[in-house]
C-alpha cells in the first residue's frame, strides 16, 4: 500500500496527528486528547521506555500516553536524554466543537527554552546560548560572537570576543554561563562545552526589532539573533518574553576562568559537585530565587569599577550598622516568589491562578521594601526607587482572585465573587439552580391552583411544568405543551425556559467564564511586563546586598579600602569556608602583602597539609569576594583592583581529550604567562611536580623568572622545590615565606603560620606515617633520604668548586 493510500485510510484523529508530526520530525510529539497526552508510532517506541509507561496499541499503531496535570514530570525524563518536546494542545472547547477538536502545536520544549517551573531550578538561570563565528583569513584566528537568553527571566545579553584555534576564551564564557543547550552557525570544536552538545543550525527565520545596543557589532548582532529566533521558533509566544539583548563588557569584570571556579570552589564543591563547602555557600543568605541567582552572577563576574565597589560596600556598612533596618526589610523579602518566571509564564499564558496569586503578594513585599529603604545608603535608595508604584495594579489582582485558588483552571474558584456580576449570575445558577426551582414550582402551584403541580426535568426534554389530566383546563393559556402522556400533560413557559437557560450547564459555562477573565489578567500582567521584570531586578539586587550585610555581620567580616593601585594587603586573613568547618579557634588566621613594587612573588614552602594551599586560595577569595561587592574574611584589608584571578591548583587529566594530568598542567600554566597583566594575582601550587624533578624544578624556575619580569603580576607559588628558594636572593621582589612545622618525639605538629623565610624540609615521610603508612616502608623510606640528601650536597660542593675554578 503507497503512502498516500495509507493516509486515506487513518481516521480523522490519525490523519491530524500525522499532519501535524511531518511538521515536527525530529522532536517527540505530545498529542492532547482529554486529560492525556497521547504519544504515537515509533515516537511512542522512543518514548515508553523512556518514560516507563506501557506501550500499547490502537489499530495497529503503537501508541503510549501520560496524564496531562503530570506531564512536567514525565517531560524531564525525555529532556534529559537530550531530546525535544513538541506539545500540541486542543485549541477548542471539546463540548463546543463541531467534528475533529482543532488541535496545534503550541510550542516546541527543549532545554533552553524552559518555562515550566517543575522543570528549572531556582537558584540557577536557564540559558539558551547562541555562538557566531568568524574567521580571519589566513590567520589562526577567530572572531566569535556569543548570545545568553534566559527565556525564564527574560534576561538577555550578547558579546564578542578575539579567539584562538581551540576557542579558549569562547569555552571560558560558556563556562561562566553554564548554558542548558548551545546552538551555532557553523561547527566549533567539542571541547569548547564537552557536556553539551552543540546543535547546528541554518536559516533562522525572525527579526529582531531592537538590536540597538549591539548596532556596531555584527558578531554580536548575528548571535543575539539566532538566540532570539530559535526561542520564537520553539516558543511561537516568546515574542514578548524577553527584553532586548544588551551588550556584555567583559573588560568591566574581573576575569575568572573556569579552572579558577573550580581551584577555588566558588559555585560547586568538586568532590560532591554541590553547594557544599563553597564561597556560594557561606555568602548565600538570599531570602528569593531571584536573589540567590543574582548573587552567583555577582560572584562570577565580580567588578573591576571601584565606583561600583565601593557603592556595595557603603550599602552593606550601612546594613550592618542598621540592624534592625536589615531585619525589617529581610522580613519584607521573605516569601516573595519569583516574580521573573511568574511573569514569563504570565506572558506565555503558562501561568496558574496561584500564580497570579503569589504575583500579587511579592508586589505587595516590594512595595513595602521600596519604602523602607528609600533615603538609606545611596545604592539601597537607587534601587528601591527604582521599583515602580503597582498599588492600583494590587488592588485589581487582589479583587479578581480569590484568596485560596485552585492551582489549575479546571474547576471554578479562581476569580473572587464580586469581581465580575455575570459570572456571580452562573455561580449562583450551579449552587442555587434545585432552590430555584422549588421556589418557582411552589410560586406556580399557588398562583394556578394546581395542586398536583411539580417541576421536573429529562436529559431529552430538558425542565417542564407535569400537570395531571385533571388539572389541564387549569393550565395558563401563555403556557406550550411539550410532551403529552397517558396520564398528564408536560408544559414549559417563559420563566421556566430562562431558567433553564440559567442552571443548564451553568458550571460549565462559569468556567468558560473564568478561563477568558483568567486571560485577561494574564494580558494585564504582561501590559505591564517591564515594570514588574524592574521591580524584580531591583528586589533581587536589594536582596543580594541584604545577604552580604547578613553575612559579614553574622562572620565579623571586614570591610576592604579599595583603591586604584597594584597593592595587596591582607590583615588577619582567613579562609571562609575552612574556618567555618573545623572547631572554633582552631584556624589560624595569616598576613599577606604583595604588591609590584614590594613582594611581588612570594615563594611559599612548607610540609604537605600544613596550610599551604587554603593560605592560597584564602587570599584569592578575599580579593573576588572584595570586588564581588562583599567584605572579607580578615582583620584588615587593603586591595588595589584586581583584572584577573589566575590559577593552577591540583592535578587532574583530560584523558577524554587526550591530555595527561602533565599536559593539562602545562597548558593551564601557559595560560596564565600569556593572559597576566600588571593588575593579576597568579595562585600557582606545585609547577612542575607532573615529570621529573630536574624537568619540574627548571619549568618552575623558568615560569618564576618570567613572571617576575614586566608587567609583574601579584603571586603566591606554594613549591616543595627547595631549590627555587635561591631565586629570592637574585631576583628583586622575590620573598620567601615557610608555613611554620616543629618536630616533636619524632613527630610534626603544623603551626599553619605563615613566616619569612624558605622551608628547611618537606616532612613528606611524616606526612605518610600519620597517613598509615606500614613501619617497615617508613624506615625504610628515612634512610634512603639521609642517602639521596648526602648525594645532593655532594653535588652541590662539586658544582660549587667547579663554578670557583671557572671563575679563576
Amino acid at each position: 500500500m503507497s503512502a498516500v493510500s495509507a493516509k486515506e485510510n487513518l481516521t480523522p484523529l490519525m490523519k491530524q496527528y500525522e499532519d501535524l508530526k511531518a511538521q515536527y520530525l525530529e522532536e517527540i510529539l505530545l498529542f492532547r486528547l482529554g486529560d492525556f497526552y497521547e504519544i504515537f508510532s515509533d515516537d511512542a517506541k522512543k518514548a515508553a521506555p523512556i518514560l516507563e509507561v506501557a506501550l500499547t496499541q490502537r489499530q495497529g499503531v503503537p501508541m503510549c500516553g501520560v496524564p496531562h496535570h503530570a506531564v512536567a514530570r514525565y517531560m524531564a525524563k525525555l529532556l534529559k536524554k537530550r531530546l525535544r518536546v513538541a506539545v500540541a494542545e486542543q485549541m477548542e472547547d471539546p463540548a463546543l466543537a463541531k467534528g475533529i477538536v482543532k488541535r496545534q502545536v503550541v510550542r516546541v520544549i527543549s532545554p533552553g527554552t524552559l518555562l515550566e517551573d517543575a522543570l528549572l531550578q531556582a537558584q540557577n538561570n536557564n540559558f539558551l546560548v547562541a555562538v557566531s563565528i568568524e574567521n580571519k583569513p589566513s590567520q589562526a584566528a577567530y572572531r566569535a560572537g556569543l548570545a545568553a537568553l534566559d527565556i525564564s527571566t527574560g534576561q538577555f545579553f550578547a558579546t564578542e570576543m578575539e579567539d584562538d584555534a581551540q576557542f579558549s576564551r569562547l569555552a571560558n564564557e560558556i563556562a561562566l554561563i553554564n548554558p542548558a543547550e548551545i546552538i551555532a552557525e557553523g561547527d566549533i570544536p567539542a571541547t569548547v562545552a564537552p557536556e553539551i552538545p552543540v546543535r547546528l543550525l541554518k536559516d533562522i527565520a525572525g527579526d529582531l526589532t531592537d538590536l540597538a545596543a549591539l548596532a556596531s557589532r555584527p558578531l554580536a548582532r548575528q548571535a543575539a539573533h539566532l538566540a532570539a529566533a530559535y526561542a520564537r521558533k520553539m516558543n511561537p509566544g516568546a515574542a514578548s518574553m524577553f527584553e532586548a539583548p544588551q551588550w556584555l563588557d567583559a573588560s568591566q569584570t574581573l576575569s575568572l576562568d573556569r579552572v579558577t571556579l573550580e581551584n577555588l570552589e566558588i559555585l560547586r564543591n568538586k568532590e560532591s559537585d554541590s553547594t557544599d563547602n563553597t564561597l556560594l555557600e557561606f555568602l548565600d543568605q538570599t531570602v528569593t530565587a531571584m536573589g540567590g541567582r543574582l548573587l552567583k552572577q555577582w560572584l562570577l563576574r565580580p567588578l573591576k569599577n571601584i565606583d561600583g565597589i565601593t557603592a556595595r560596600h557603603d550599602a552593606v556598612e550601612d546594613l550592618v550598622r542598621n540592624s534592625s533596618l536589615r531585619t525589617e526589610a529581610r522580613e519584607c523579602l521573605k516569601g516573595a516568589l519569583d516574580m521573573e518566571r511568574i511573569l514569563a509564564r504570565a506572558q506565555s499564558g503558562q501561568a496558574n491562578p496561584r500564580d497570579v496569586l503569589g504575583l500579587k503578594n511579592s508586589l505587595e513585599k516590594v512595595q513595602a521594601l521600596s519604602g523602607l529603604l528609600r533615603g538609606a545608603s545611596a545604592l539601597l535608595h537607587q534601587k528601591a526607587i527604582e521599583i515602580p508604584d503597582f498599588q492600583s495594579f494590587i488592588v485589581h489582582l487582589a479583587s479578581a482572585i480569590s484568596e485560596d485558588p485552585p492551582i489549575r483552571l479546571e474547576n471554578t474558584g479562581a476569580i473572587r465573587d464580586g469581581f465580575n456580576a455575570a459570572l456571580d449570575e452562573k455561580r449562583s445558577a450551579s449552587r442555587e439552580g434545585k432552590n430555584w426551582m422549588a421556589a418557582l414550582e411552589a410560586r406556580v402551584k399557588e398562583a394556578t391552583k394546581i395542586s398536583t403541580l411539580k417541576i421536573s426535568y429529562t436529559s431529552v426534554f430538558g425542565y417542564y411544568y407535569e400537570v395531571s389530566k385533571s388539572h389541564v383546563s387549569k393550565v395558563p393559556p401563555e403556557w406550550h405543551r411539550k410532551q403529552t402522556l397517558v396520564n398528564a400533560e408536560r408544559f414549559i413557559d417563559n420563566e421556566l425556559k430562562d431558567l433553564e437557560q440559567k442552571i443548564l450547564g451553568a458550571e460549565e459555562q462559569a468556567l468558560r467564564m473564568e478561563r477568558a477573565l483568567f486571560r485577561e489578567i494574564l494580558e494585564s500582567i504582561s501590559e505591564r511586563a517591564s515594570h514588574i521584570r524592574q521591580a524584580a531586578r531591583a528586589a533581587a539586587e536589594l536582596d543580594c546586598l541584604l545577604a552580604l550585610a547578613e553575612t559579614a555581620d553574622m562572620k565579623s567580616l571586614a570591610r576592604p579600602q579599595m583603591d586604584e593601585t597594584a597593592v595587596l594587603e591582607l590583615e588577619g586573613a582567613w579562609h571562609p569556608v575552612v574556618k567555618d568547618k573545623i572547631a572554633a579557634g582552631m584556624f589560624v588566621p595569616n598576613d599577606c602583602s604583595l604588591s609590584p613594587e614590594g613582594d611581588q612573588i612570594i615563594i611559599l614552602t612548607g610540609p604537605n597539609m600544613s596550610g599551604k594551599s587554603t593560605y592560597l586560595r584564602q587570599t584569592a577569595l578575599a580579593v573576588l569576594m572584595a570586588q564581588a561587592g562583599s567584605f572579607v574574611p580578615a582583620k584588615k584589608a587593603r586591595i588595589g583592583i584586581v583584572d584577573a584571578i589566575l590559577t593552577r591548583i591540583g592535578s587532574g587529566d583530560r584523558l577524554a581529550q587526550g591530555e595527561s594530568t602533565f599536559m593539562v598542567e602545562m597548558k593551564e600554566t601557559a595560560k596564565i604567562l600569556r593572559e597576566a597583566t600588571g593588575r593579576s594575582l597568579v595562585i600557582l601550587d606545585e609547577v612542575g611536580r607532573g615529570t621529573s624533578t630536574y624537568d619540574g624544578i627548571s619549568i618552575a624556575w623558568a615560569v618564576l623568572e618570567h613572571l617576575n619580569r614586566a608587567p609583574k603580576p601579584k603571586v603566591l607559588f606554594a613549591t616543595h622545590y627547595f631549590e627555587l628558594t635561591h631565586l629570592a636572593s637574585e631576583l628583586d621582589g622575590v620573598k620567601n615565606f615557610n608555613v611554620q612545622a616543629q618536630e616533636r618525639n619524632d613527630t610534626v605538629v603544623f603551626m599553619h603560620k605563615i613566616v619569612p623565610g624558605p622551608a628547611d624540609r618537606s616532612y613528606g615521610i611524616h606526612v605518610a606515617k600519620i597517613a598509615g603508612m606500614p613501619g617497615p616502608v617508613v624506615e625504610r623510606a628515612k634512610k634512603i633520604l639521609a642517602r639521596l640528601e648526602n648525594e645532593h650536597d655532594s653535588l652541590l660542593k662539586s658544582r660549587k668548586s667547579v663554578q670557583q675554578e671557572l671563575a679563576l
